[in-house]
This record gives C-alpha cells, sequence and structure tokens, in this order.
C-alpha cells in the first residue's frame, strides 16, 4: 500500500514537472508574437490537456483490464484504448462541428464559442479572395471567383471589377447602393440570396451590393466614392455593434482613416491561415476544455468563455451618424435607410430608437432633412433566422426577410 502511495505520488509531480514546463513554453511562444505563436500555443494546450487526461484515463484502465482481461501487457493495452478514445471523441467533435443541428442542446454554447474564436475562416484574410487596399485595407480581387466555406456552408463567391460582390452591370448607374459588412455582402449565403440580390428583384430597382466583411462605417462611405452616383436614388447603409471600435478611431482621428500597411495585412493573412490547420485531437481539446470552464465559471467565474455583450449609446449612434453626413451624396435627392444588422445576442431596438431620435434634432434635420429614416430589425428575426454555430450572421431565411421589408419601405420612401 505504501509502494502504490509513493508510486502515486511520484507519477504526480511528473505529471505537475510536464504541465509546468509545457506552459512555460506556452509563454515563451505568446511573449514572441511571431506568426505561428497563436498556433503553437493551441498544440501545447492540447499536449497538456490530453496528459492531464491521460494521467487520469490510463492508470484506471489498466486496472479494469487487469481486473477483467488477462493479457500480459496491460499498460500497453491501457495506452491503445486511451489513444483509440481519443480518435473517436474527436471523430465525435468533429461530425457534430459539420453537423451543427445534431449537437446536443448542453454543448451549443460551447460550439458557439469554440467556432467563432478558433475556427472561423474569414474571407477577407483568405488570399485566393482578397487583397490589400491602401486606402481600405482590403477589397475583395477583382473579377475573383472562389469558394468561400466554413462547417455550415460552402459558396460560390464573384466579385466585379470593382471588387465588390455583384457583377459588372450593377456598377453603371445603380438606383440603389448598399454598403455594410458581411451581412451586407451575404455571410455563408449564396449570391443570389443576399438581401441586395433579393432586393434588385423585388423592386425593380438596379441594386449595388457595396459589403465588405468586417468594414466598419467609414471604410464603408469611403468606399463609395468608387461607384457610379449618377443615378443614386436610395443609399443604404447598414450598422453593426462591432463598427463601433473604427467609428470611434475614425471621428477622434479628424475623420481621417488610419489604415495599416501591406505587411501588416500579409502577416495577418498568414497568421489567419496558420491559425486555422487541423492537427490531431484539436477539436476534442478545445470543446472539451472550453466546456469544463463554462461548467467551473457556474461555480465562480474564473474563465472568458463567453462572448460579451455590447451595449449600444448615444455616443456610438452620434459618431455613426456623424460619419454618415460624410458620405459623398446629396442629401437633398438621396434618400437614406439606416439600420441595424447584428449577431443574436446584440441585435435589439436601442441603435433604432436612438437613431430615430437624434435624426429629428434640429443638426441632423439640416443636413438630411426628412431624407433619411431608420428601420427597426430587432422584432423581426427568431433563432431559425440565425445560423446554428454561426449565431453571428443571418442565414438565407433571414436574408428573405429583410429584402421583404426593406423592399416595402423603398415602395414607399
Amino acid at each position: 500500500m505504501k509502494y502504490r502511495i509513493e508510486s502515486l505520488l511520484k507519477k504526480l509531480v511528473y505529471l505537475v514537472i510536464v504541465i509546468l514546463a509545457l506552459q512555460v513554453v506556452k509563454v515563451v511562444f505568446n511573449k514572441l508574437s511571431f506568426t505561428y505563436s497563436f498556433f503553437l500555443e493551441l498544440c501545447i494546450y492540447t499536449l497538456q490537456f490530453l496528459t492531464l487526461l491521460g494521467f487520469l484515463c490510463i492508470p484506471l484502465s489498466k486496472l479494469l483490464i487487469k481486473r477483467f482481461i488477462p493479457v500480459k501487457r496491460p499498460w500497453l493495452m491501457a495506452w491503445l484504448l486511451f489513444i483509440v478514445q481519443v480518435i473517436l471523441v474527436e471523430g465525435l467533435c468533429t461530425y457534430w462541428l459539420y453537423h451543427p443541428a445534431q449537437i446536443p442542446g448542453f454543448l451549443n454554447n460551447t460550439y458557439t464559442y469554440v467556432y467563432r474564436t478558433y475556427l472561423q475562416k474569414n474571407i477577407q484574410f483568405d488570399e485566393e479572395a482578397a487583397e490589400y487596399n491602401a486606402g481600405l485595407f482590403y477589397t475583395l480581387k477583382p473579377n475573383v471567383a472562389t469558394c468561400f466555406s466554413n462547417p455550415e456552408f460552402n459558396t460560390r463567391v464573384k466579385a466585379n471589377k470593382a471588387g465588390v460582390r455583384d457583377d459588372d452591370q450593377s456598377l453603371l448607374g445603380p438606383s440603389v447602393i448598399c454598403i455594410g459588412d458581411s451581412f451586407t455582402f451575404g455571410w455563408g449565403v449564396e449570391q443570389e440570396n443576399a438581401f441586395p440580390q433579393l432586393l434588385e428583384k423585388l423592386s425593380g430597382k438596379k441594386v449595388l451590393n457595396a459589403g465588405i466583411p468586417s468594414y466598419g462605417t467609414p471604410r464603408e462611405v469611403i468606399s463609395l466614392r468608387q461607384f457610379d452616383r449618377s443615378g443614386l436614388t436610395h443609399l443604404l447603409i447598414q450598422y453593426c455593434s462591432n463598427d463601433e471600435d473604427e467609428n470611434k478611431s475614425f471621428v477622434q482621428n479628424d475623420f481621417v482613416l488610419n489604415v495599416s500597411s501591406k505587411q501588416e495585412y500579409e502577416n495577418i493573412t498568414t497568421a489567419h491561415k496558420i491559425n486555422r490547420q487541423y492537427f490531431p485531437a484539436r477539436n476534442f481539446t478545445l470543446f472539451g476544455l472550453t466546456f469544463f470552464k463554462k461548467l467551473i465559471n457556474k461555480v465562480h467565474s474564473f474563465f472568458s468563455v463567453d462572448e460579451p455583450l455590447v451595449t449600444t449609446n448615444t455616443a456610438a449612434v452620434k459618431q455613426f451618424l456623424d460619419i454618415v453626413t460624410n458620405a459623398p451624396v446629396d442629401f437633398s435627392k438621396t434618400r437614406v435607410l439606416v439600420y441595424q444588422l447584428d449577431s443574436r445576442q446584440n441585435i435589439n431596438s436601442t441603435f433604432a430608437h436612438i437613431a430615430d431620435s437624434l435624426i429629428h434634432t434640429p443638426y441632423y434635420q439640416s443636413i438630411f432633412r426628412n431624407n433619411l429614416k431608420v428601420i427597426d430589425f430587432s422584432r423581426q428575426f427568431t433563432k431559425n433566422d440565425y445560423f446554428i454555430l454561426d449565431t453571428h450572421h443571418i442565414n438565407a431565411q433571414g436574408h428573405r426577410k429583410v429584402a421583404d421589408i426593406i423592399a416595402k419601405e423603398l415602395r414607399n420612401f
């Protein structure tokens, strides 16, 4: 008995040494901040998790094997059993990732967080689809035709000669231009199912989809300068809560956009590609550790494994409207529709309520007169209008709702 306790304590000391040594290496990689550092951190994260799991599972398996299965090398059998278990659980975690409708309910939040934090691919950092732009940081490559996929979708993306997701014909004197981020772009849906294209069919007007993922309001407004606005009658501007940082920086910098260098863009693109590479037991580790962290947080909040809710305030809406006033359009002739499209967690009526109050103040009335209208989408969407994993984006059903509502507004505005 004494020998067993001493043996267990010795193994426990070895375990602690290995875990701490890996932690030191992880911290070093984090301090270095080179292109591969985050990917290597994830690999070490996985080694720590498997080491701890192996310490708990392998001895237990050995005891069970010795008790019920007469084999000469129970340790070897225990190791093989552990490896097989990891492979099976990794396979199950990966299956659920690509079949999210079958994820058990108690794991939904875990999968959503891990997908958004570690696994989601972004088209703006896909070297086949996007490129650096000195004025806007990036755009889609002109005339590109490529596939863009994530676990919940595999879509075809085609850009026109201006580097936006539409055809060249739409560049010739459109009467409606839609600017915004990934919502307007049509993230996760086919080109013809994005709401600007649906709106074109419903309204009978020529509509240009100028949405680019992750653009804030400044880049959206600046991008208007490159388009033919001679026939413009309606400008549609989409707001998202994650625009706030870019909007605030732009206003504080006297309405001048700070654009990072081409080297910075290339570094981000390379890191983005590397950090989303698969390695053995990646999914099991990320989902398993996040799930256990969430369980621990129910007792006491130790870990940041929940996406923060963003509260839209008056200052943020005012910054948005001030940037819109700088749009290169004649507000006496162009009707403007503004609206918030946002994640399922962050969309609410606050933006619409504040914006509607501000536009009726003397200052904004002097600029927009009565040619700016606010649409509130916060009560239009249900859970079924969003992707399952990617609760930050509406699906094809959500895009149809947006197109239907805007089409009705255009007829009356």
